[in-house]
């Protein structure tokens, strides 16, 4: 009991601000996501976190690429409807632009030969890593949510009239 309690407390604190700082909260999440995922593609592709001085722009371009296109997709226009499965989309979409205007920059002015193999291992690991913080704001949600599920019966405009007063 005490871990909903404490999942309680965050989910209320997190309800009680303004959107604007939930927004900035989602997009710190996914920043910290998109890094680790390129840490570890470069590691696991190269064998080392710190690949040779002529890919070190990676570490900044894939945020800088990355989080601007997951807004453009509307990633954090409303966040509360991307923790459920319609994330799936907009997240495969972003990050698969994503890799492909890099492998534009690194195809048009830099050739290094590994980096579609990092950019492959990166993009599973960012939408495995953004998908799964999503899930896990839904499961955080769900867990705080105390409401009593109740059923309508009926068609008419009563039923449309109480459904939308709930």
């Amino acid at each position: 009991m005490r871990i909903r309690e404490l999942v309680d407390g965050v989910v209320e604190t997190l309800f009680a601000l303004p959107r604007r700082t939930k927004r900035l909260i989602m997009l710190a999440a996914d920043l910290v996501a998109i890094s680790y995922a390129i840490l570890c593609a470069v590691s696991l592709v190269g064998g080392a976190p710190v690949p040779e001085a002529d890919a070190r722009w990676l570490y900044l371009a894939v945020p800088l690429t990355t989080l601007p296109v997951f807004a453009k997709l509307g990633l954090y226009r409303a966040v509360v409807r991307y923790t459920s499965g319609r994330a799936i989309s907009p997240v495969v979409s972003g990050v698969g632009l994503s890799a492909a205007l890099l492998l534009l920059v690194n195809f048009v002015a830099i050739r290094d030969e590994a980096l579609p193999r990092v950019l492959l291992v990166y993009s599973v690991l960012a939408y495995v890593f953004l998908s799964l913080s999503r899930h896990l704001a839904r499961v955080a949600l769900e867990i705080s949510n105390r409401a009593e599920r109740i059923a309508i019966y009926g068609t008419g405009d009563a039923a449309v009239s109480l459904l939308s007063a709930l």
